[in-house]
C-alpha cells in the first residue's frame, strides 16, 4: 500500500497549487498567475446523462450534453424542453450552442432555437414539428457564479 508521507509537494504553490513552470511555453511578459487551467471536470458518461463541464481557475466554464431528450409526449407543432445547466451562470450573458438530432418524426421545417434563459437554465423551443424521440445536443459558455 502506497504512502502520502513521502511525497514530493516541492511542485505546488503555498496555495497548493500545481506549478507550471517548465512545463508551459510562456509568452514575453506573460507569467504563470496569467495562465487560465482547468480546476475542475465532468466528463460525459451514461451514469451523468452524458452532460460533461470544464471549470477553469479565471471563473469560465464550458459545459455541454449530449443526446438529451426533448420532453414531448404529445403531438404539437411547438415543443419546449428546459435544459438545468450542471453549473450556474453569474449572468444571462452566456452562449448556447444547440444542435437538433434525429427525431422518429419531424417535420423537416422544424425551427430549433433558445427561447428562454436564466442563470441555472434555459428552455430549448422547436416549432413547426411533430417530434417523438427527438434529441438535442447543447454547449453553454460564461462565467460561473
Amino acid at each position: 500500500m502506497s504512502s502520502f508521507a513521502n511525497t514530493d509537494l516541492s511542485n505546488l504553490s503555498p496555495t497548493g497549487e500545481v506549478v507550471l513552470a517548465g512545463k508551459v511555453d510562456l509568452a514575453a511578459g506573460v507569467t504563470q498567475s496569467d495562465v487560465d487551467y482547468v480546476i475542475e471536470s465532468q466528463t460525459p458518461t451514461s451514469d451523468n446523462n452524458y452532460t460533461w463541464y470544464r471549470l477553469y481557475k479565471s471563473g469560465w466554464v464550458e459545459q455541454g450534453g449530449f443526446g438529451v431528450s426533448v420532453n414531448s409526449s404529445t403531438s404539437s407543432t411547438v415543443v419546449t424542453s428546459t435544459i438545468n445547466l450542471l453549473k450556474q451562470f453569474s449572468s444571462t450573458n452566456y452562449g448556447v450552442q444547440i444542435q437538433g438530432l434525429q427525431a422518429t418524426t419531424a417535420n423537416s421545417s422544424s425551427r430549433l432555437y433558445v427561447s428562454t434563459k436564466n442563470t441555472s437554465s434555459f428552455v430549448v423551443t422547436i416549432q413547426n414539428s411533430i417530434l417523438s424521440g427527438g434529441k438535442i445536443d447543447w454547449e453553454a459558455k460564461g462565467v460561473v457564479a
